[in-house]
């Protein structure tokens, strides 16, 4: 299943905001980005995260969650 962030309605339930370390040619500074509260996916991105096929999603609802 691919988790898809459409609104920002549910935003929360499904990722959290994080600042991301970054190192650029000895300079370190942090960017924006989401984690995935599930799965601990992470991707530096402004605006809504981008959807993503959420491994551990998967796996609770093959065991019947």
């Amino acid at each position: 299943m691919t988790v898809k962030v459409a609104t920002s309605d549910n935003i929360d339930e499904l990722f959290e905001g994080v600042m991301i370390a970054v190192s650029d040619f000895g300079r370190l500074y942090s960017v924006p980005g989401w984690r995935c509260k599930t799965c601990g996916w992470t991707i530096g991105s402004e605006g809504l995260p981008p959807s993503h096929d959420c491994a551990v999603t998967e796996a609770k609802k093959g065991a019947g969650e």
